[in-house]
């Protein structure tokens, strides 16, 4: 993993990340449209700017930022494939999170009840309960 660059997104559009693994090949790169539609048509947005990785050619995780109604909106969908993977997966959420902090004062994200990890994995990132409805909120002082 590389360290995130000033004004860049965490991953630059020529670059491809290969994340060694014997068994299978796995790329990081920004997502298309197809990729964003391969997880969910709610976010074929303009204002959708995220990453994936591929094991094998299939998209496994989708990761990155929802700019929605003044609001920044952090997200992580992952497809069961992806779960083995937990190191890098938190590598790159902490580019994203990074590049986000350094150009906005709040983020927000919205906890999974599917996902029993996410509240701690968002703790970790600085983010703290925001109401009572599973939305949490990062606070740049």
């Amino acid at each position: 993993m590389h360290a995130p660059s000033g004004d860049r997104w965490p991953i630059d559009a020529r670059q491809v990340i290969i994340v060694p693994d014997p068994d299978h090949h796995i790329e990081i790169t920004n997502a298309n449209r197809d990729d964003l539609a391969d997880f969910d048509e709610k976010f074929l947005r303009s204002t959708v700017k995220a990453i994936v990785a591929r094991i094998d050619g299939e998209p496994v995780a989708l990761a990155g930022l929802w700019y929605m109604s003044g609001l920044v909106i952090a997200f992580c969908e992952l497809k069961p494939k992806a779960r083995p993977y937990k190191k890098t997966i938190h590598k790159v959420a902490m580019r994203i999170i990074a590049y986000a902090k350094s150009r906005h004062k709040f983020i927000f994200a919205q906890i999974s009840d599917d996902e029993e990890t996410a509240e701690r994995w968002l703790r970790r990132f600085g983010f703290e309960p925001y109401g009572d409805d599973g939305a949490y909120r990062l606070c740049q002082a």
